[in-house]
């Protein structure tokens, strides 16, 4: 049974480290750039983008990121509405 105990701290110990470690490196890139790092997937090929899903990283500001919310909410908004009126 201390075996099972060893390794969930230490799995929750590498977990805990690297949860940290990477909210750091998102604290650090706002501080140095005034940018938030957002990860993006590409679009396949069938939907008009150049290739298979890779991430691709990118910064945004934070004005930029609740203009994208803004987008998405009202794209949803319009399907939404256009749905109660095909029924």
């Amino acid at each position: 049974m201390s075996f099972l105990k060893q390794v969930a701290y230490y799995l929750g110990l590498i977990a805990g480290l690297a949860t940290v470690g990477a909210a750091g490196a998102v604290l650090l890139t706002y501080l140095f750039t005034g940018k938030l790092p957002i990860i993006k997937m590409a679009a396949p090929p069938e939907a008009g983008g150049t290739g298979g899903e890779k991430a691709k990283m990118e910064l945004f500001t934070p004005d930029e990121i609740a203009a994208s919310i803004r987008r998405r909410l009202d794209s949803a908004e319009v399907a939404q509405s256009s749905e109660e009126e095909g029924e």
